[in-house]
C-alpha cells in the first residue's frame, strides 16, 4: 500500500510539469475511475496518461483527452481491454499527438457499437491513414470522428472497407479524402439497403479510377432509393460486375440505369436485372442501353413479351455486335419491328388513314382524325384533352389504346370509338331545332320560352346563340340538365350503331359492358347523383337489373320508362330534348342526400311500366307542377342541407359531348345560312 502511495506521490509530481489544466483533468478523471477499478489498476491507469504526455510538446493535450474519456471508456470495457485501449492512444501519440487526441475523443462513442476486440483494429485503420505530415495527421484525426458517428449505422466489417477506399484515395489527394470522408458521414448512415455493395463498389472504383470514387458514391446514393428495396443490391453489384470489364462509365449506369427502373413498375426491377446479367455475360456495352430502353419497351408490350423481344436482341447481338446494340438502343429498325409485334398497344399514327376512311364512309362527308393532344393547341373551349370527341368535323381520337390484350380487341375499341362520334354527326346531334316537334313524346316545348325573354317577342329566337343554348337556358340547374340530355342523347347513339350495323357490334357491346363494371357502385352516390348514374347504367345495359333507392323506386321506374322510349326507337335529338324535360321535373325534385342507412331495391327491366301513374306516384301531377314552375323561373325546393351535385364520371368510350359549342363552331363556319334564314349568328 505504501508502494502504491509513493507511486502515485511520484507520477502526480510529473504531472504537475506539465499545465495546471492536464493536473485538474487527471484528478476529476481520478474520482470516477477509483469507483470502477482497484488501486493497483488504477496506477496502471494513470502511468498511462503520464506517459502519453510525454510523447511531446503538445501531447498533454492528448493525455487531458485521455483523462476526461476514461470514466466512460472504463464503464464499457473491462480492466483487460481498458489497458489495450490505452496501448493503442500511446502509440498513436507516439507517431502524432493530434491523431491521438482525436482517438481519444471518439473513442466513447466508438466502444458502444464496436466489440472490445475490434477497438485496435479500429486504431489501426486510423494510423494506416497517416504519412507523417500534417494534412495526413488532419485526415487520420477525421477519420476517428468520422468512423465514431458511422458506427451508429455501419457494421465495423463495412467501416473496414470504407476505410480501405479512404485509404487508396489518400495516396492521390488528402483533401479528395477528406471530402469523401465527409459525405459518407452525411449520407452513408441513410442507406439501408444495398450499402454493402455501395462500398464493395467504390472500392472497385478507388482501384481502378479513384477520381470517378466522390461522383460514383453521389449517384450511387442517390440510384438506391430509386430501386426496389430487395433488389438494390443487385443493382450496384451490377455495377460493379460492368465496371470489372473495363466499362467506363460508372457514374452515367447509376444514375441512367436507376432513372431507367423509377418508370418500371417495382416488382418488375428484379426481371429487368435478370436480363441485364445475361447481358453483361455476352456483351457488357448492351446492358447500359438495355436499362434505358426498358421503361420505353414495357410502355409497349408486357413483361413476358419483354423476355421474347430481349431475347430476339440477344440473338442479333452474339451474331452482329453492332446490329445488336442498335437493337438495345431502339435504332434498329427490327427492334421496334418486334415489338410491335408482340405488342397489343394500337397507335392512332399507325392506323390514321385507316380510321380517316372509316369515319368518312359512315359519315358520307369529309371527316378528318387526330389526335385528343391536338385539342389543347385548337384552342376551342375544351377543358379536357383526354377523351374522344367532336367539333363537327374532325373526330379527336386517343393517341393509343392499350386496354386489351390483344391488337385485335385494341383496334375493334378505337372502331367503337371513332363510330360513336362519327354517330354524332350521322343522326344529328348538333342538329338540334328547337321548334321540331318530337316524334314519340307530345311536345313541351311549345309551351316553354327562356326566362328573362319576351313571350310576346316575335323576335325571341335571335336572342340565343344556337337552339341548344334556347334548350338549355329552360333550367335552373343547368349542369344536371345537361347531364341528362348527354346521357340520353350518347345512349341513343349507342341503340342506333347496335341497330343498324351488325359489324361492329360484338365490339360495341364488350365495351359497353366493360365500362359499365368500371363504374362506381350507386350506393357510393349521393341520392341525385344515383339516380343520374343509375341513367347512365341503363344506357349501357337497357336490359340488366339496375338497383335504385327504395324510397325513390317509383320515380326511377319512371326515369326507366322514359329513357327506354329513347333507347328502343329510331328517335330524334328534339325527342332526348323532350325526355330530358320531363327526367328533369323527377330529378329536380330529389334532395342530393348522402343517407348511409339509405335501402336499395333491383329492379328488372320489364317493370319500367308504359303507364306514366303506378302505386300511388302521380308522374303527371308532378310533371306539370314543375313544369310550371320552370315557366315562371321559381326555383325547386330543396332541403337546405342537400350536398352540391357533381356530374357522373365520363364514359370513357362516349368521351366529350359539347353540342352547344358545336352548333355555335357550324353557325360560324356557315354564316351564309343564317343569312339566308334571317338569323343573326350573335
Amino acid at each position: 500500500m505504501e508502494i502504491t502511495l509513493a507511486a502515485f506521490k511520484k507520477l502526480e509530481e510529473d504531472l504537475r510539469q506539465f499545465p495546471e489544466e492536464l493536473f485538474s483533468d487527471y484528478r476529476l478523471a481520478l474520482y470516477s475511475m477509483q469507483e470502477a477499478i482497484s488501486s493497483h489498476e488504477l496506477l496502471t491507469w494513470a502511468q498511462h496518461g503520464l506517459t502519453i504526455a510525454s510523447k511531446g510538446n503538445s501531447s498533454w493535450e492528448a493525455a487531458g483527452d485521455y483523462f476526461k474519456v476514461s470514466p466512460g471508456i472504463a464503464s464499457k470495457l473491462n480492466i483487460v481491454h481498458l489497458n489495450s485501449w490505452a496501448r493503442c492512444g500511446e502509440s498513436l501519440c507516439e507517431e502524432d499527438s493530434v491523431m491521438g487526441s482525436a482517438y481519444f475523443r471518439a473513442s466513447y462513442d466508438a466502444v458502444q457499437h464496436l466489440d472490445p476486440r475490434q477497438i485496435s483494429g479500429w486504431a489501426q485503420l486510423g494510423h494506416k491513414l497517416y504519412g507523417g505530415n500534417r494534412r495526413s495527421s488532419g485526415l487520420a484525426s477525421n477519420f476517428f470522428q468520422t468512423s465514431a458517428i458511422l458506427l451508429r449505422s455501419i457494421s465495423y466489417s463495412e467501416l473496414e472497407r470504407h476505410a480501405n477506399i479512404i485509404d487508396a484515395l489518400a495516396k492521390h489527394s488528402v483533401e479528395f479524402s477528406n471530402e469523401c470522408l465527409a459525405f459518407s458521414q452525411e449520407h452513408l448512415p441513410n442507406i439501408v439497403e444495398g450499402r454493402g455493395s455501395l462500398i464493395s463498389l467504390l472500392n472497385s472504383v478507388a482501384e481502378e479510377s479513384w477520381r470517378d470514387v466522390k461522383v460514383c458514391f453521389e449517384e450511387g446514393t442517390k440510384a438506391l432509393p430509386r430501386i426496389e428495396h430487395s433488389q438494390k443490391g443487385r443493382f450496384i453489384d451490377l455495377a460493379e460486375r460492368l465496371m470489372r470489364t473495363g466499362y467506363q462509365g460508372i457514374p452515367s449506369f447509376l444514375s441512367e440505369g436507376s432513372r431507367a427502373l423509377t418508370q418500371i413498375q417495382s416488382q418488375l426491377h428484379g426481371l429487368i436485372l435478370t436480363l441485364g446479367e445475361a447481358l453483361l455475360i455476352i456483351h457488357p456495352s448492351a446492358l447500359p442501353a438495355f436499362l434505358k430502353s426498358a421503361p420505353m419497351v414495357l410502355g409497349k408490350i408486357s413483361s413476358q413479351q419483354l423476355e421474347e423481344w430481349f431475347a430476339e436482341g440477344a440473338r442479333i447481338l452474339r451474331e452482329n455486335r453492332e446490329g445488336g446494340l442498335a437493337y438495345f438502343r431502339l435504332e434498329s429498325y427490327r427492334a421496334e419491328e418486334f415489338m410491335n409485334d408482340l405488342s397489343a398497344i394500337v397507335e392512332l399514327p399507325r392506323i390514321k388513314d385507316v380510321l380517316r376512311m372509316y369515319c368518312r364512309a359512315l359519315a358520307g362527308s369529309q371527316m378528318e382524325v387526330a389526335s385528343t393532344q391536338e385539342l389543347v393547341q385548337k384552342g376551342i373551349g375544351w377543358i379536357s384533352a383526354e377523351h374522344p370527341t367532336t367539333e363537327g368535323s374532325t373526330v379527336y381520337l386517343p393517341p393509343k389504346v392499350d386496354r386489351y390484350e390483344t391488337k385485335d380487341e385494341n383496334f375493334g375499341l378505337f372502331k367503337v370509338v371513332s363510330t360513336h362520334q362519327v354517330a354524332h354527326l350521322e343522326y344529328g346531334s348538333f342538329e338540334f331545332s328547337y321548334e321540331t316537334p318530337s316524334t314519340v313524346f307530345d311536345d313541351l316545348r311549345p309551351s316553354m320560352f327562356p326566362r328573362g325573354a319576351d313571350s310576346e317577342d316575335d323576335n325571341t329566337e335571335d336572342v340565343w346563340f344556337t337552339d341548344m343554348h334556347r334548350l338549355f337556358a329552360l333550367f335552373d340547374d343547368g349542369k344536371l340538365a345537361l347531364d341528362i340530355f348527354t346521357v340520353l342523347e350518347d345512349g341513343r347513339l349507342d341503340a342506333l350503331v347496335m341497330s343498324e350495323y351488325a359489324g361492329i357490334r360484338r365490339y360495341y357491346q364488350r365495351v359497353q359492358s366493360d365500362s359499365l363494371n368500371e363504374r362506381d357502385p350507386l350506393i357510393s352516390f349521393p341520392v341525385r347523383e344515383a339516380m343520374v348514374e343509375f341513367l347512365v347504367r341503363l344506357s349501357l345495359s337497357p336490359t340488366g337489373v339496375l338497383q335504385a333507392p327504395s324510397i325513390y323506386v317509383n320515380e326511377a321506374k319512371t326515369i326507366g320508362k322514359i329513357a327506354r322510349s329513347i333507347f328502343s326507337n329510331p328517335t330524334t335529338v328534339e325527342d332526348v330534348a323532350e325526355a330530358t324535360l320531363r327526367i328533369y321535373a323527377i330529378l329536380i325534385q330529389i334532395p342530393n342526400e348522402s343517407k348511409s342507412d339509405q335501402v336499395w331495391e333491383d329492379i328488372e327491366p320489364s317493370e319500367f311500366q308504359d303507364n306514366e301513374s303506378e302505386d300511388g306516384y302521380d308522374y303527371k301531377g308532378i310533371l306539370e307542377s314543375r313544369l310550371q314552375q320552370i315557366r315562371e323561373g321559381v326555383p325547386s325546393n330543396i332541403d337546405s342541407e342537400s350536398l352540391p351535385y357533381n356530374s357522373p364520371d365520363i364514359v370513357g368510350f362516349r368521351g366529350d359531348f359539347k353540342p352547344g359549342l358545336v352548333q355555335l363552331l357550324n353557325r360560324l363556319r356557315n354564316p351564309k345560312q343564317d343569312e339566308e334564314s334571317g338569323v343573326s349568328p350573335f
